[in-house]
């Protein structure tokens, strides 16, 4: 059951938006290296005909370190939006603000 909710989540507009972001920003890379891959994902997602919202929690990977990514996202009119998309680096305090928390 857990495999199939991550399945969802991975499959989600909200996610695939997120990673896109991630592994095409600059600081992201140089701080973790290339390739980006994807680990776990967790959250919630709510989802009301054209509206919805989405907090969802991934790690990602590459040959220099380990990150998390915190998003939120939510849906108008049948588009999902990012509002929120943060990579918080292990063992570090560093962090990279991608889209700034409103």
């Amino acid at each position: 059951m857990i495999f199939g909710i991550g399945s969802l989540f991975k499959d989600s507009e909200p996610y695939k938006m997120s990673f896109n972001q991630v592994v095409h920003s600059q600081q992201v890379r140089s701080y973790l290296g290339i390739p980006i891959e994807r680990g776990f994902i967790s959250g919630n997602m709510q989802i009301s005909g054209p509206e919805g919202v989405a907090n969802l929690s991934y790690s990602i990977e590459g040959p220099k370190g380990e990150a998390s990514v915190a998003v939120r996202a939510f849906k108008e009119l049948n588009k999902w939006s990012i509002e929120c998309l943060v990579v918080n680096y292990e063992g570090d305090k560093e962090q990279t603000t991608i889209v700034p928390c409103q």
